[in-house]
């Protein structure tokens, strides 16, 4: 795990790019509930602030807050004084995170269905909003799905590029941060060998 530095105002500066290693940490977000604790914290928040934002009571988060602190996946940023106490602030331990090649692809497994679980169900939510028609007139977005043969020098290759992309994308995002005219996007990808035969299919 990379190590944050602290600035001269004592706030965490975080790395751009954190590559998880060790499966063990990765299985910290097994568990759907932590994991959305894991995904609110993109912004940073208090406990309390977590909580408005999922709807849930903030006495059952102190645990999961607890787990991903120990991981290393997430780090607190700020501290604020709310009342009579002090409000601890914390968000991910840095901009992106993507696993190492010591992680094999079934370590990852539980973590990364857990992952395209709720993906699916925040999908599910912005496919009805484009139905309502919310999002106005022609709005960015797709869907796609491939299947194809590659040598492992190609499927390599991709892979570089991908990871480009994503990286883009997060910066594209940290420079609109703050603007009154964008709206949130979400990108997901799989990139993954497949099993040579079908599920359901002869050999």
């Amino acid at each position: 795990m990379a190590a944050q530095h602290t600035s001269d105002s004592g706030l965490i500066q975080r790395p751009d790019e954190l590559t998880i290693r060790d499966p063990r940490v990765l299985s910290k977000l097994f568990d759907p509930a932590r994991y959305r604790v894991f995904r609110s914290l993109q912004t940073p928040r208090s406990v309390p602030q977590i909580a408005e934002h999922l709807g849930v009571p903030a006495n059952g988060l102190y645990y999961h807050v607890r787990q991903l602190l120990d991981a290393g996946l997430i780090v607190q940023v700020n501290s604020r004084i709310s009342g009579n106490h002090t409000e601890r602030v914390y968000a991910h331990a840095a901009e992106r995170m993507k696993l190492g090649g010591e992680i094999r692809m079934e370590e990852a497994a539980s973590s990364i269905a857990v992952v395209l679980e709720e993906a699916f169900q925040e999908v599910s939510r912005a496919l009805h909003s484009h139905e309502a028609g919310e999002f106005g007139d022609n709005p960015a977005g797709m869907f796609a799905w491939h299947t194809g043969a590659l040598s492992e020098e190609k499927a390599q290759a991709f892979e570089r590029r991908f990871e480009a992309l994503v990286a883009e994308f997060a910066q594209a995002e940290r420079a609109s941060a703050g603007s009154e005219t964008v709206r949130r996007h979400a990108m997901l990808g799989v990139f993954s060998p497949l099993p040579d035969r079908e599920e359901g299919g002869s050999t």
